[in-house]
């Protein structure tokens, strides 16, 4: 991590209403099944920090709070929707996937 001091007001824009997307992730239910998830967008929350109580009492195996902006696009797309996360994890943080092609020799 780096952290850098900057002069105050030294922001290109602020949202003054973010909006959030919260990703609660759970375990399968058996050692071969897959991780499963369910997505809420969050509207009007008073800051991050009530985004994430309101992720953490959904008692999930864990989560992603994401931070929602728009204008990701440029001037000859139409403005886009972008995600950033901003606290939780995913499942799979950390970990490789191994990815192997089979085929019939018969």
């Amino acid at each position: 991590m780096r952290a850098e001091l900057v002069l105050p007001g030294e922001i290109s824009s602020l949202i003054q209403d973010p909006s959030f997307r919260v990703v609660l992730w759970n375990q399968p239910l058996s050692p071969s099944g897959s991780w499963f998830s369910d997505e809420w967008q969050i509207e009007d929350a008073h800051d991050v920090r009530e985004v994430i109580e309101w992720a953490e009492a959904q008692e999930p195996t864990t989560f992603e709070v994401l931070a929602c902006w728009e204008g990701a696009g440029n001037s000859s797309t139409a403005e886009l929707v972008g995600y950033t996360r901003v606290a939780g994890t995913r499942p799979d943080d950390g970990f490789t996937t191994r990815v192997e092609r089979f085929t019939s020799t018969g």
